[in-house]
């Protein structure tokens, strides 16, 4: 009877020990105990944290950019008016995704135009679209590279999105600008925004010293609940950015 009791005893004991663990867990859980991490991260994208690995993901998004703007791929035209072309690349079971390729001329000499695109200050890449609410360089890899954290505006009822880019440039022969999104643990999704992905190449050449033709590949997978017709707004977009760029870098 006394080894009964004894063995009873230490179960009690033990019943009581893992009670009180998982009150005192509970109660950390609901009055700020151990933090949570924030999430920064999708698996399908690279999150490099050296120079080399920063500079491997843009040689990445450069080639996929030469090759788009060269027309690699199926290509279908959508919009062909006031001198602006728009394509769509077909992409067997793309889902929400969509890449975009538009050119134009632009009425403003090419370095202005570069200028724009690659260092201007927020408040002057409003003209791109009026839906963009942040433009940060968050990390400079060096003179041709960068981290930038983006944030836009969405139509009700969808979710306003973000993107982390890599974004690198080259200016010989031609004005390129190119990047892709990337995992950066520095900078965590954003309460009440959507974490989006994309990427894109801008390139730009001269045809006077006050005009140059601007050649554009926008590749979006928005994440997260989107009506289709938003998709389907989005792919006009390159159209409506060009008509901006003409309304207000007119020389």
């Amino acid at each position: 009877k006394t080894q009964n009791k004894t063995q009873n005893t230490k179960q009690d004991r033990k019943q009581k020990g893992l009670l009180l663990s998982l009150s005192l867990s509970m109660f950390s859980s609901w009055f700020g105990g151990a933090a949570v991490e924030p999430v920064w991260k999708y698996d399908d994208l690279p999150s490099p944290t050296t120079d080399t690995e920063f500079l491997e993901v843009l040689a990445g998004a450069r080639r996929q950019g030469v090759d788009d703007l060269e027309g690699v791929g199926t290509w279908v035209e959508f919009i062909n008016s006031e001198g602006i072309v728009c394509e769509e690349k077909i992409v067997a079971d793309a889902g929400t995704v969509t890449i975009i390729r538009s050119r134009g001329e632009i009425p403003c000499s090419a370095e202005r135009l570069f200028h724009l695109v690659w260092d201007a200050p927020f408040d002057q890449m409003k003209v791109i679209g009026k839906e963009l609410m942040a433009f940060n360089t968050v990390r400079m890899i060096n003179d041709n590279c960068k981290i930038i954290h983006s944030q836009y505006q969405a139509p009700m009822p969808v979710s306003n999105r973000e993107f982390v880019t890599l974004r690198g440039v080259e200016t010989d022969p031609k004005l390129f600008v190119f990047g892709t999104s990337i995992n950066y643990q520095p900078i965590p999704f954003t309460q009440g925004f959507e974490r989006g992905v994309s990427r894109m190449a801008y390139r730009i050449t001269p045809i006077t010293e006050s005009s140059c033709l601007f050649e554009t590949v926008d590749q979006a997978d928005p994440k997260g609940w989107i009506p289709p017709i938003i998709v389907n707004a989005f792919k006009s977009k390159a159209h409506d950015r060009i008509k901006n760029l003409r309304l207000n870098l007119s020389n």
